[in-house]
């Protein structure tokens, strides 16, 4: 319908005037990238493959032509109806989408133009509320209040009350991360040093 369409616009007019703040390559994806800032419209969550944008308006994912920005797809991830997708992450042929904190969504992307929902993991299940994802030694990662998942396989990676703010894998003390701007040792919970 016109909403939808428009919705597909705006979408397609935000990625057209994205700033990328990192590209790697990704198992044999291709150059991807993580959009975090946009301008010219409602932006949601997006992710950009060989040929596709994935990209999020609340609850709607759509999948964008990459060149030219027409909409090719569109699938709802809330399950009910009302669920605001705040950030995607693009790992090979799956595409994780995280629903305003209360659910993982687990997608299959091995068909670019038409995504379809292999999995949920709600909030409960995780052990963590789910704020962001991060790639993490090759491997997708959620962290929030609570902790930090590794998705994979669902293992815990950090345990804490507070909202887990950052991860990464370091080569002297392993896994740290960060939260209330002090960076810890995952694996000891020692302070390590204030992260700004």
């Amino acid at each position: 319908g016109g909403v939808g369409l428009h919705a597909a616009r705006s979408a397609a007019d935000a990625g057209r005037r994205l700033a990328l703040s990192r590209l790697d390559r990704r198992r044999g994806m291709g150059a991807t990238g993580a959009v975090r800032h946009s301008a010219g419209g409602q932006a949601g969550a997006l992710v950009v493959g060989d040929n596709y944008w994935y990209q999020t308006i609340g609850e709607q994912l759509f999948v964008l032509k990459k060149n030219g920005g027409n909409r090719v797809s569109q699938i709802a991830l809330a399950k009910p109806a009302g669920g605001i997708c705040t950030d995607l992450l693009l790992d090979g042929d799956t595409l994780y989408a995280l629903l305003g904190g209360d659910e993982v969504v687990e997608l299959s992307v091995s068909s670019p133009k038409s995504p379809t929902i292999v999995s949920r993991t709600c909030a409960e299940e995780l052990g963590i509320r789910p704020r962001q994802f991060a790639m993490m030694s090759g491997s997708p990662v959620v962290f929030g209040e609570g902790g930090a998942v590794r998705l994979a396989d669902g293992s815990s990676l950090v345990t804490c009350d507070c909202e887990v703010t950052g991860i990464s894998n370091t080569l002297e003390q392993g896994v740290v991360y960060a939260m209330d701007r002090k960076m810890f040792n995952a694996q000891t919970n020692t302070f390590l040093g204030s992260a700004t």
